[in-house]
């Protein structure tokens, strides 16, 4: 059986692995990784993580708070522990989910001869696979010029720079090395209406059509916390996640308790109308554009 490594970049305030993380690295043990996870900021381990941990073949790795997900994943490939695997999965707590389960997913994307495949392509700056999910073969992992990307001193840089060097970069370099087959789970980069790629994260205008594909079952946590898009139709969640019997909703508000949305510019309003005709979730906007028009409803958890 193939070996699978799992590299997880998580940063905590306080040493209880929330409820959502761990609906995720449940997920990951019960189709067949083995994860080891970067606890980054924490200074202890509580007894109820080591328990955790134990039991669904989690190795917990204490570390400072440095260089973001690149920072913990390099810290975590320094202590060797992905020289045997057959496939590496670098992934973080930046989404919830999976909303439904990951087995046939995995079992498809495995099974074909792809050296480097994510959840999300994209063109936004330019042409990459969104870095909160990306699966590589042994060989892509190795090779030398994504070995020299990964071993950046990331650890000495600021947010951004990270992003252009580590997930951009990633995207570009995949670009140059020769017979390399990249893929994306949502691979939607034709021209479409009134939208620009090079500005659009499919994670955020796309929310539910990625979803409804049934090839990612993710959202990003920013997109509800925040909204800084600005989508009138965002309050769906609640209505897709109610009866979810995999994914519980109480995940999303436990949540947003403890990280509440941040003040963000307001979306003009004209912006938000040429949504109805950039957005593959053209039939839910309009759905919601008809009932509420193009009000964003700032996304609390429901007082109980």
């Amino acid at each position: 059986m193939p070996k699978k490594i799992c590299l997880f970049a998580h940063y905590t305030h306080s040493d209880t692995l929330p409820n959502d993380v761990q609906h995720y690295l449940k997920a990951l043990y019960d189709c067949g990784w083995e994860t080891h996870l970067a606890l980054s900021g924490q200074k202890s381990l509580s007894l109820d993580t080591d328990n955790f941990c134990k039991q669904h073949n989690i190795t917990p790795h204490l570390r400072s708070n440095e260089g973001l997900d690149f920072g913990a994943w390099q810290e975590l490939m320094h202590k060797g522990v992905t020289q045997n695997a057959d496939h590496i999965l670098l992934t973080n707590d930046s989404v919830f989910g999976p909303l439904y389960p990951m087995d046939s997913i995995f079992a498809e994307r495995l099974s074909k001869s792809i050296d480097v495949w994510g959840m999300a392509e994209t063109l936004e700056v330019n042409w990459h696979l969104q870095s909160w999910f990306l699966c590589f073969t042994n060989n892509a992992f190795h090779h030398e010029k994504i070995q020299d990307l990964l071993n950046l001193p990331f650890k000495e840089m600021p947010k951004p720079e990270i992003i252009q060097k580590g997930e951009l970069g990633l995207g570009r370099l995949l670009q140059q090395i020769p017979n390399f087959k990249c893929a994306g789970q949502w691979s939607k980069l034709q021209k479409y209406p009134l939208r620009d790629p090079r500005q659009t994260n499919p994670m955020h205008l796309d929310w539910h059509s990625v979803i409804a594909s049934g090839k990612v079952p993710f959202i990003k946590k920013e997109v509800i916390r925040d909204n800084y898009y600005g989508l009138f139709w965002l309050n769906y969640y609640r209505k897709l996640l109610k009866n979810n019997v995999y994914f519980s909703l109480e995940y999303i508000d436990d949540y947003l308790k403890q990280f509440p949305h941040r003040p963000l510019p307001v979306v003009p309003k004209w912006k938000r109308f040429l949504y109805l005709f950039s957005t593959y979730d053209t039939k839910l906007a309009w759905q919601y554009f008809i009932r509420h028009g193009i009000s964003c409803p700032i996304i609390e958890p429901p007082e109980k």
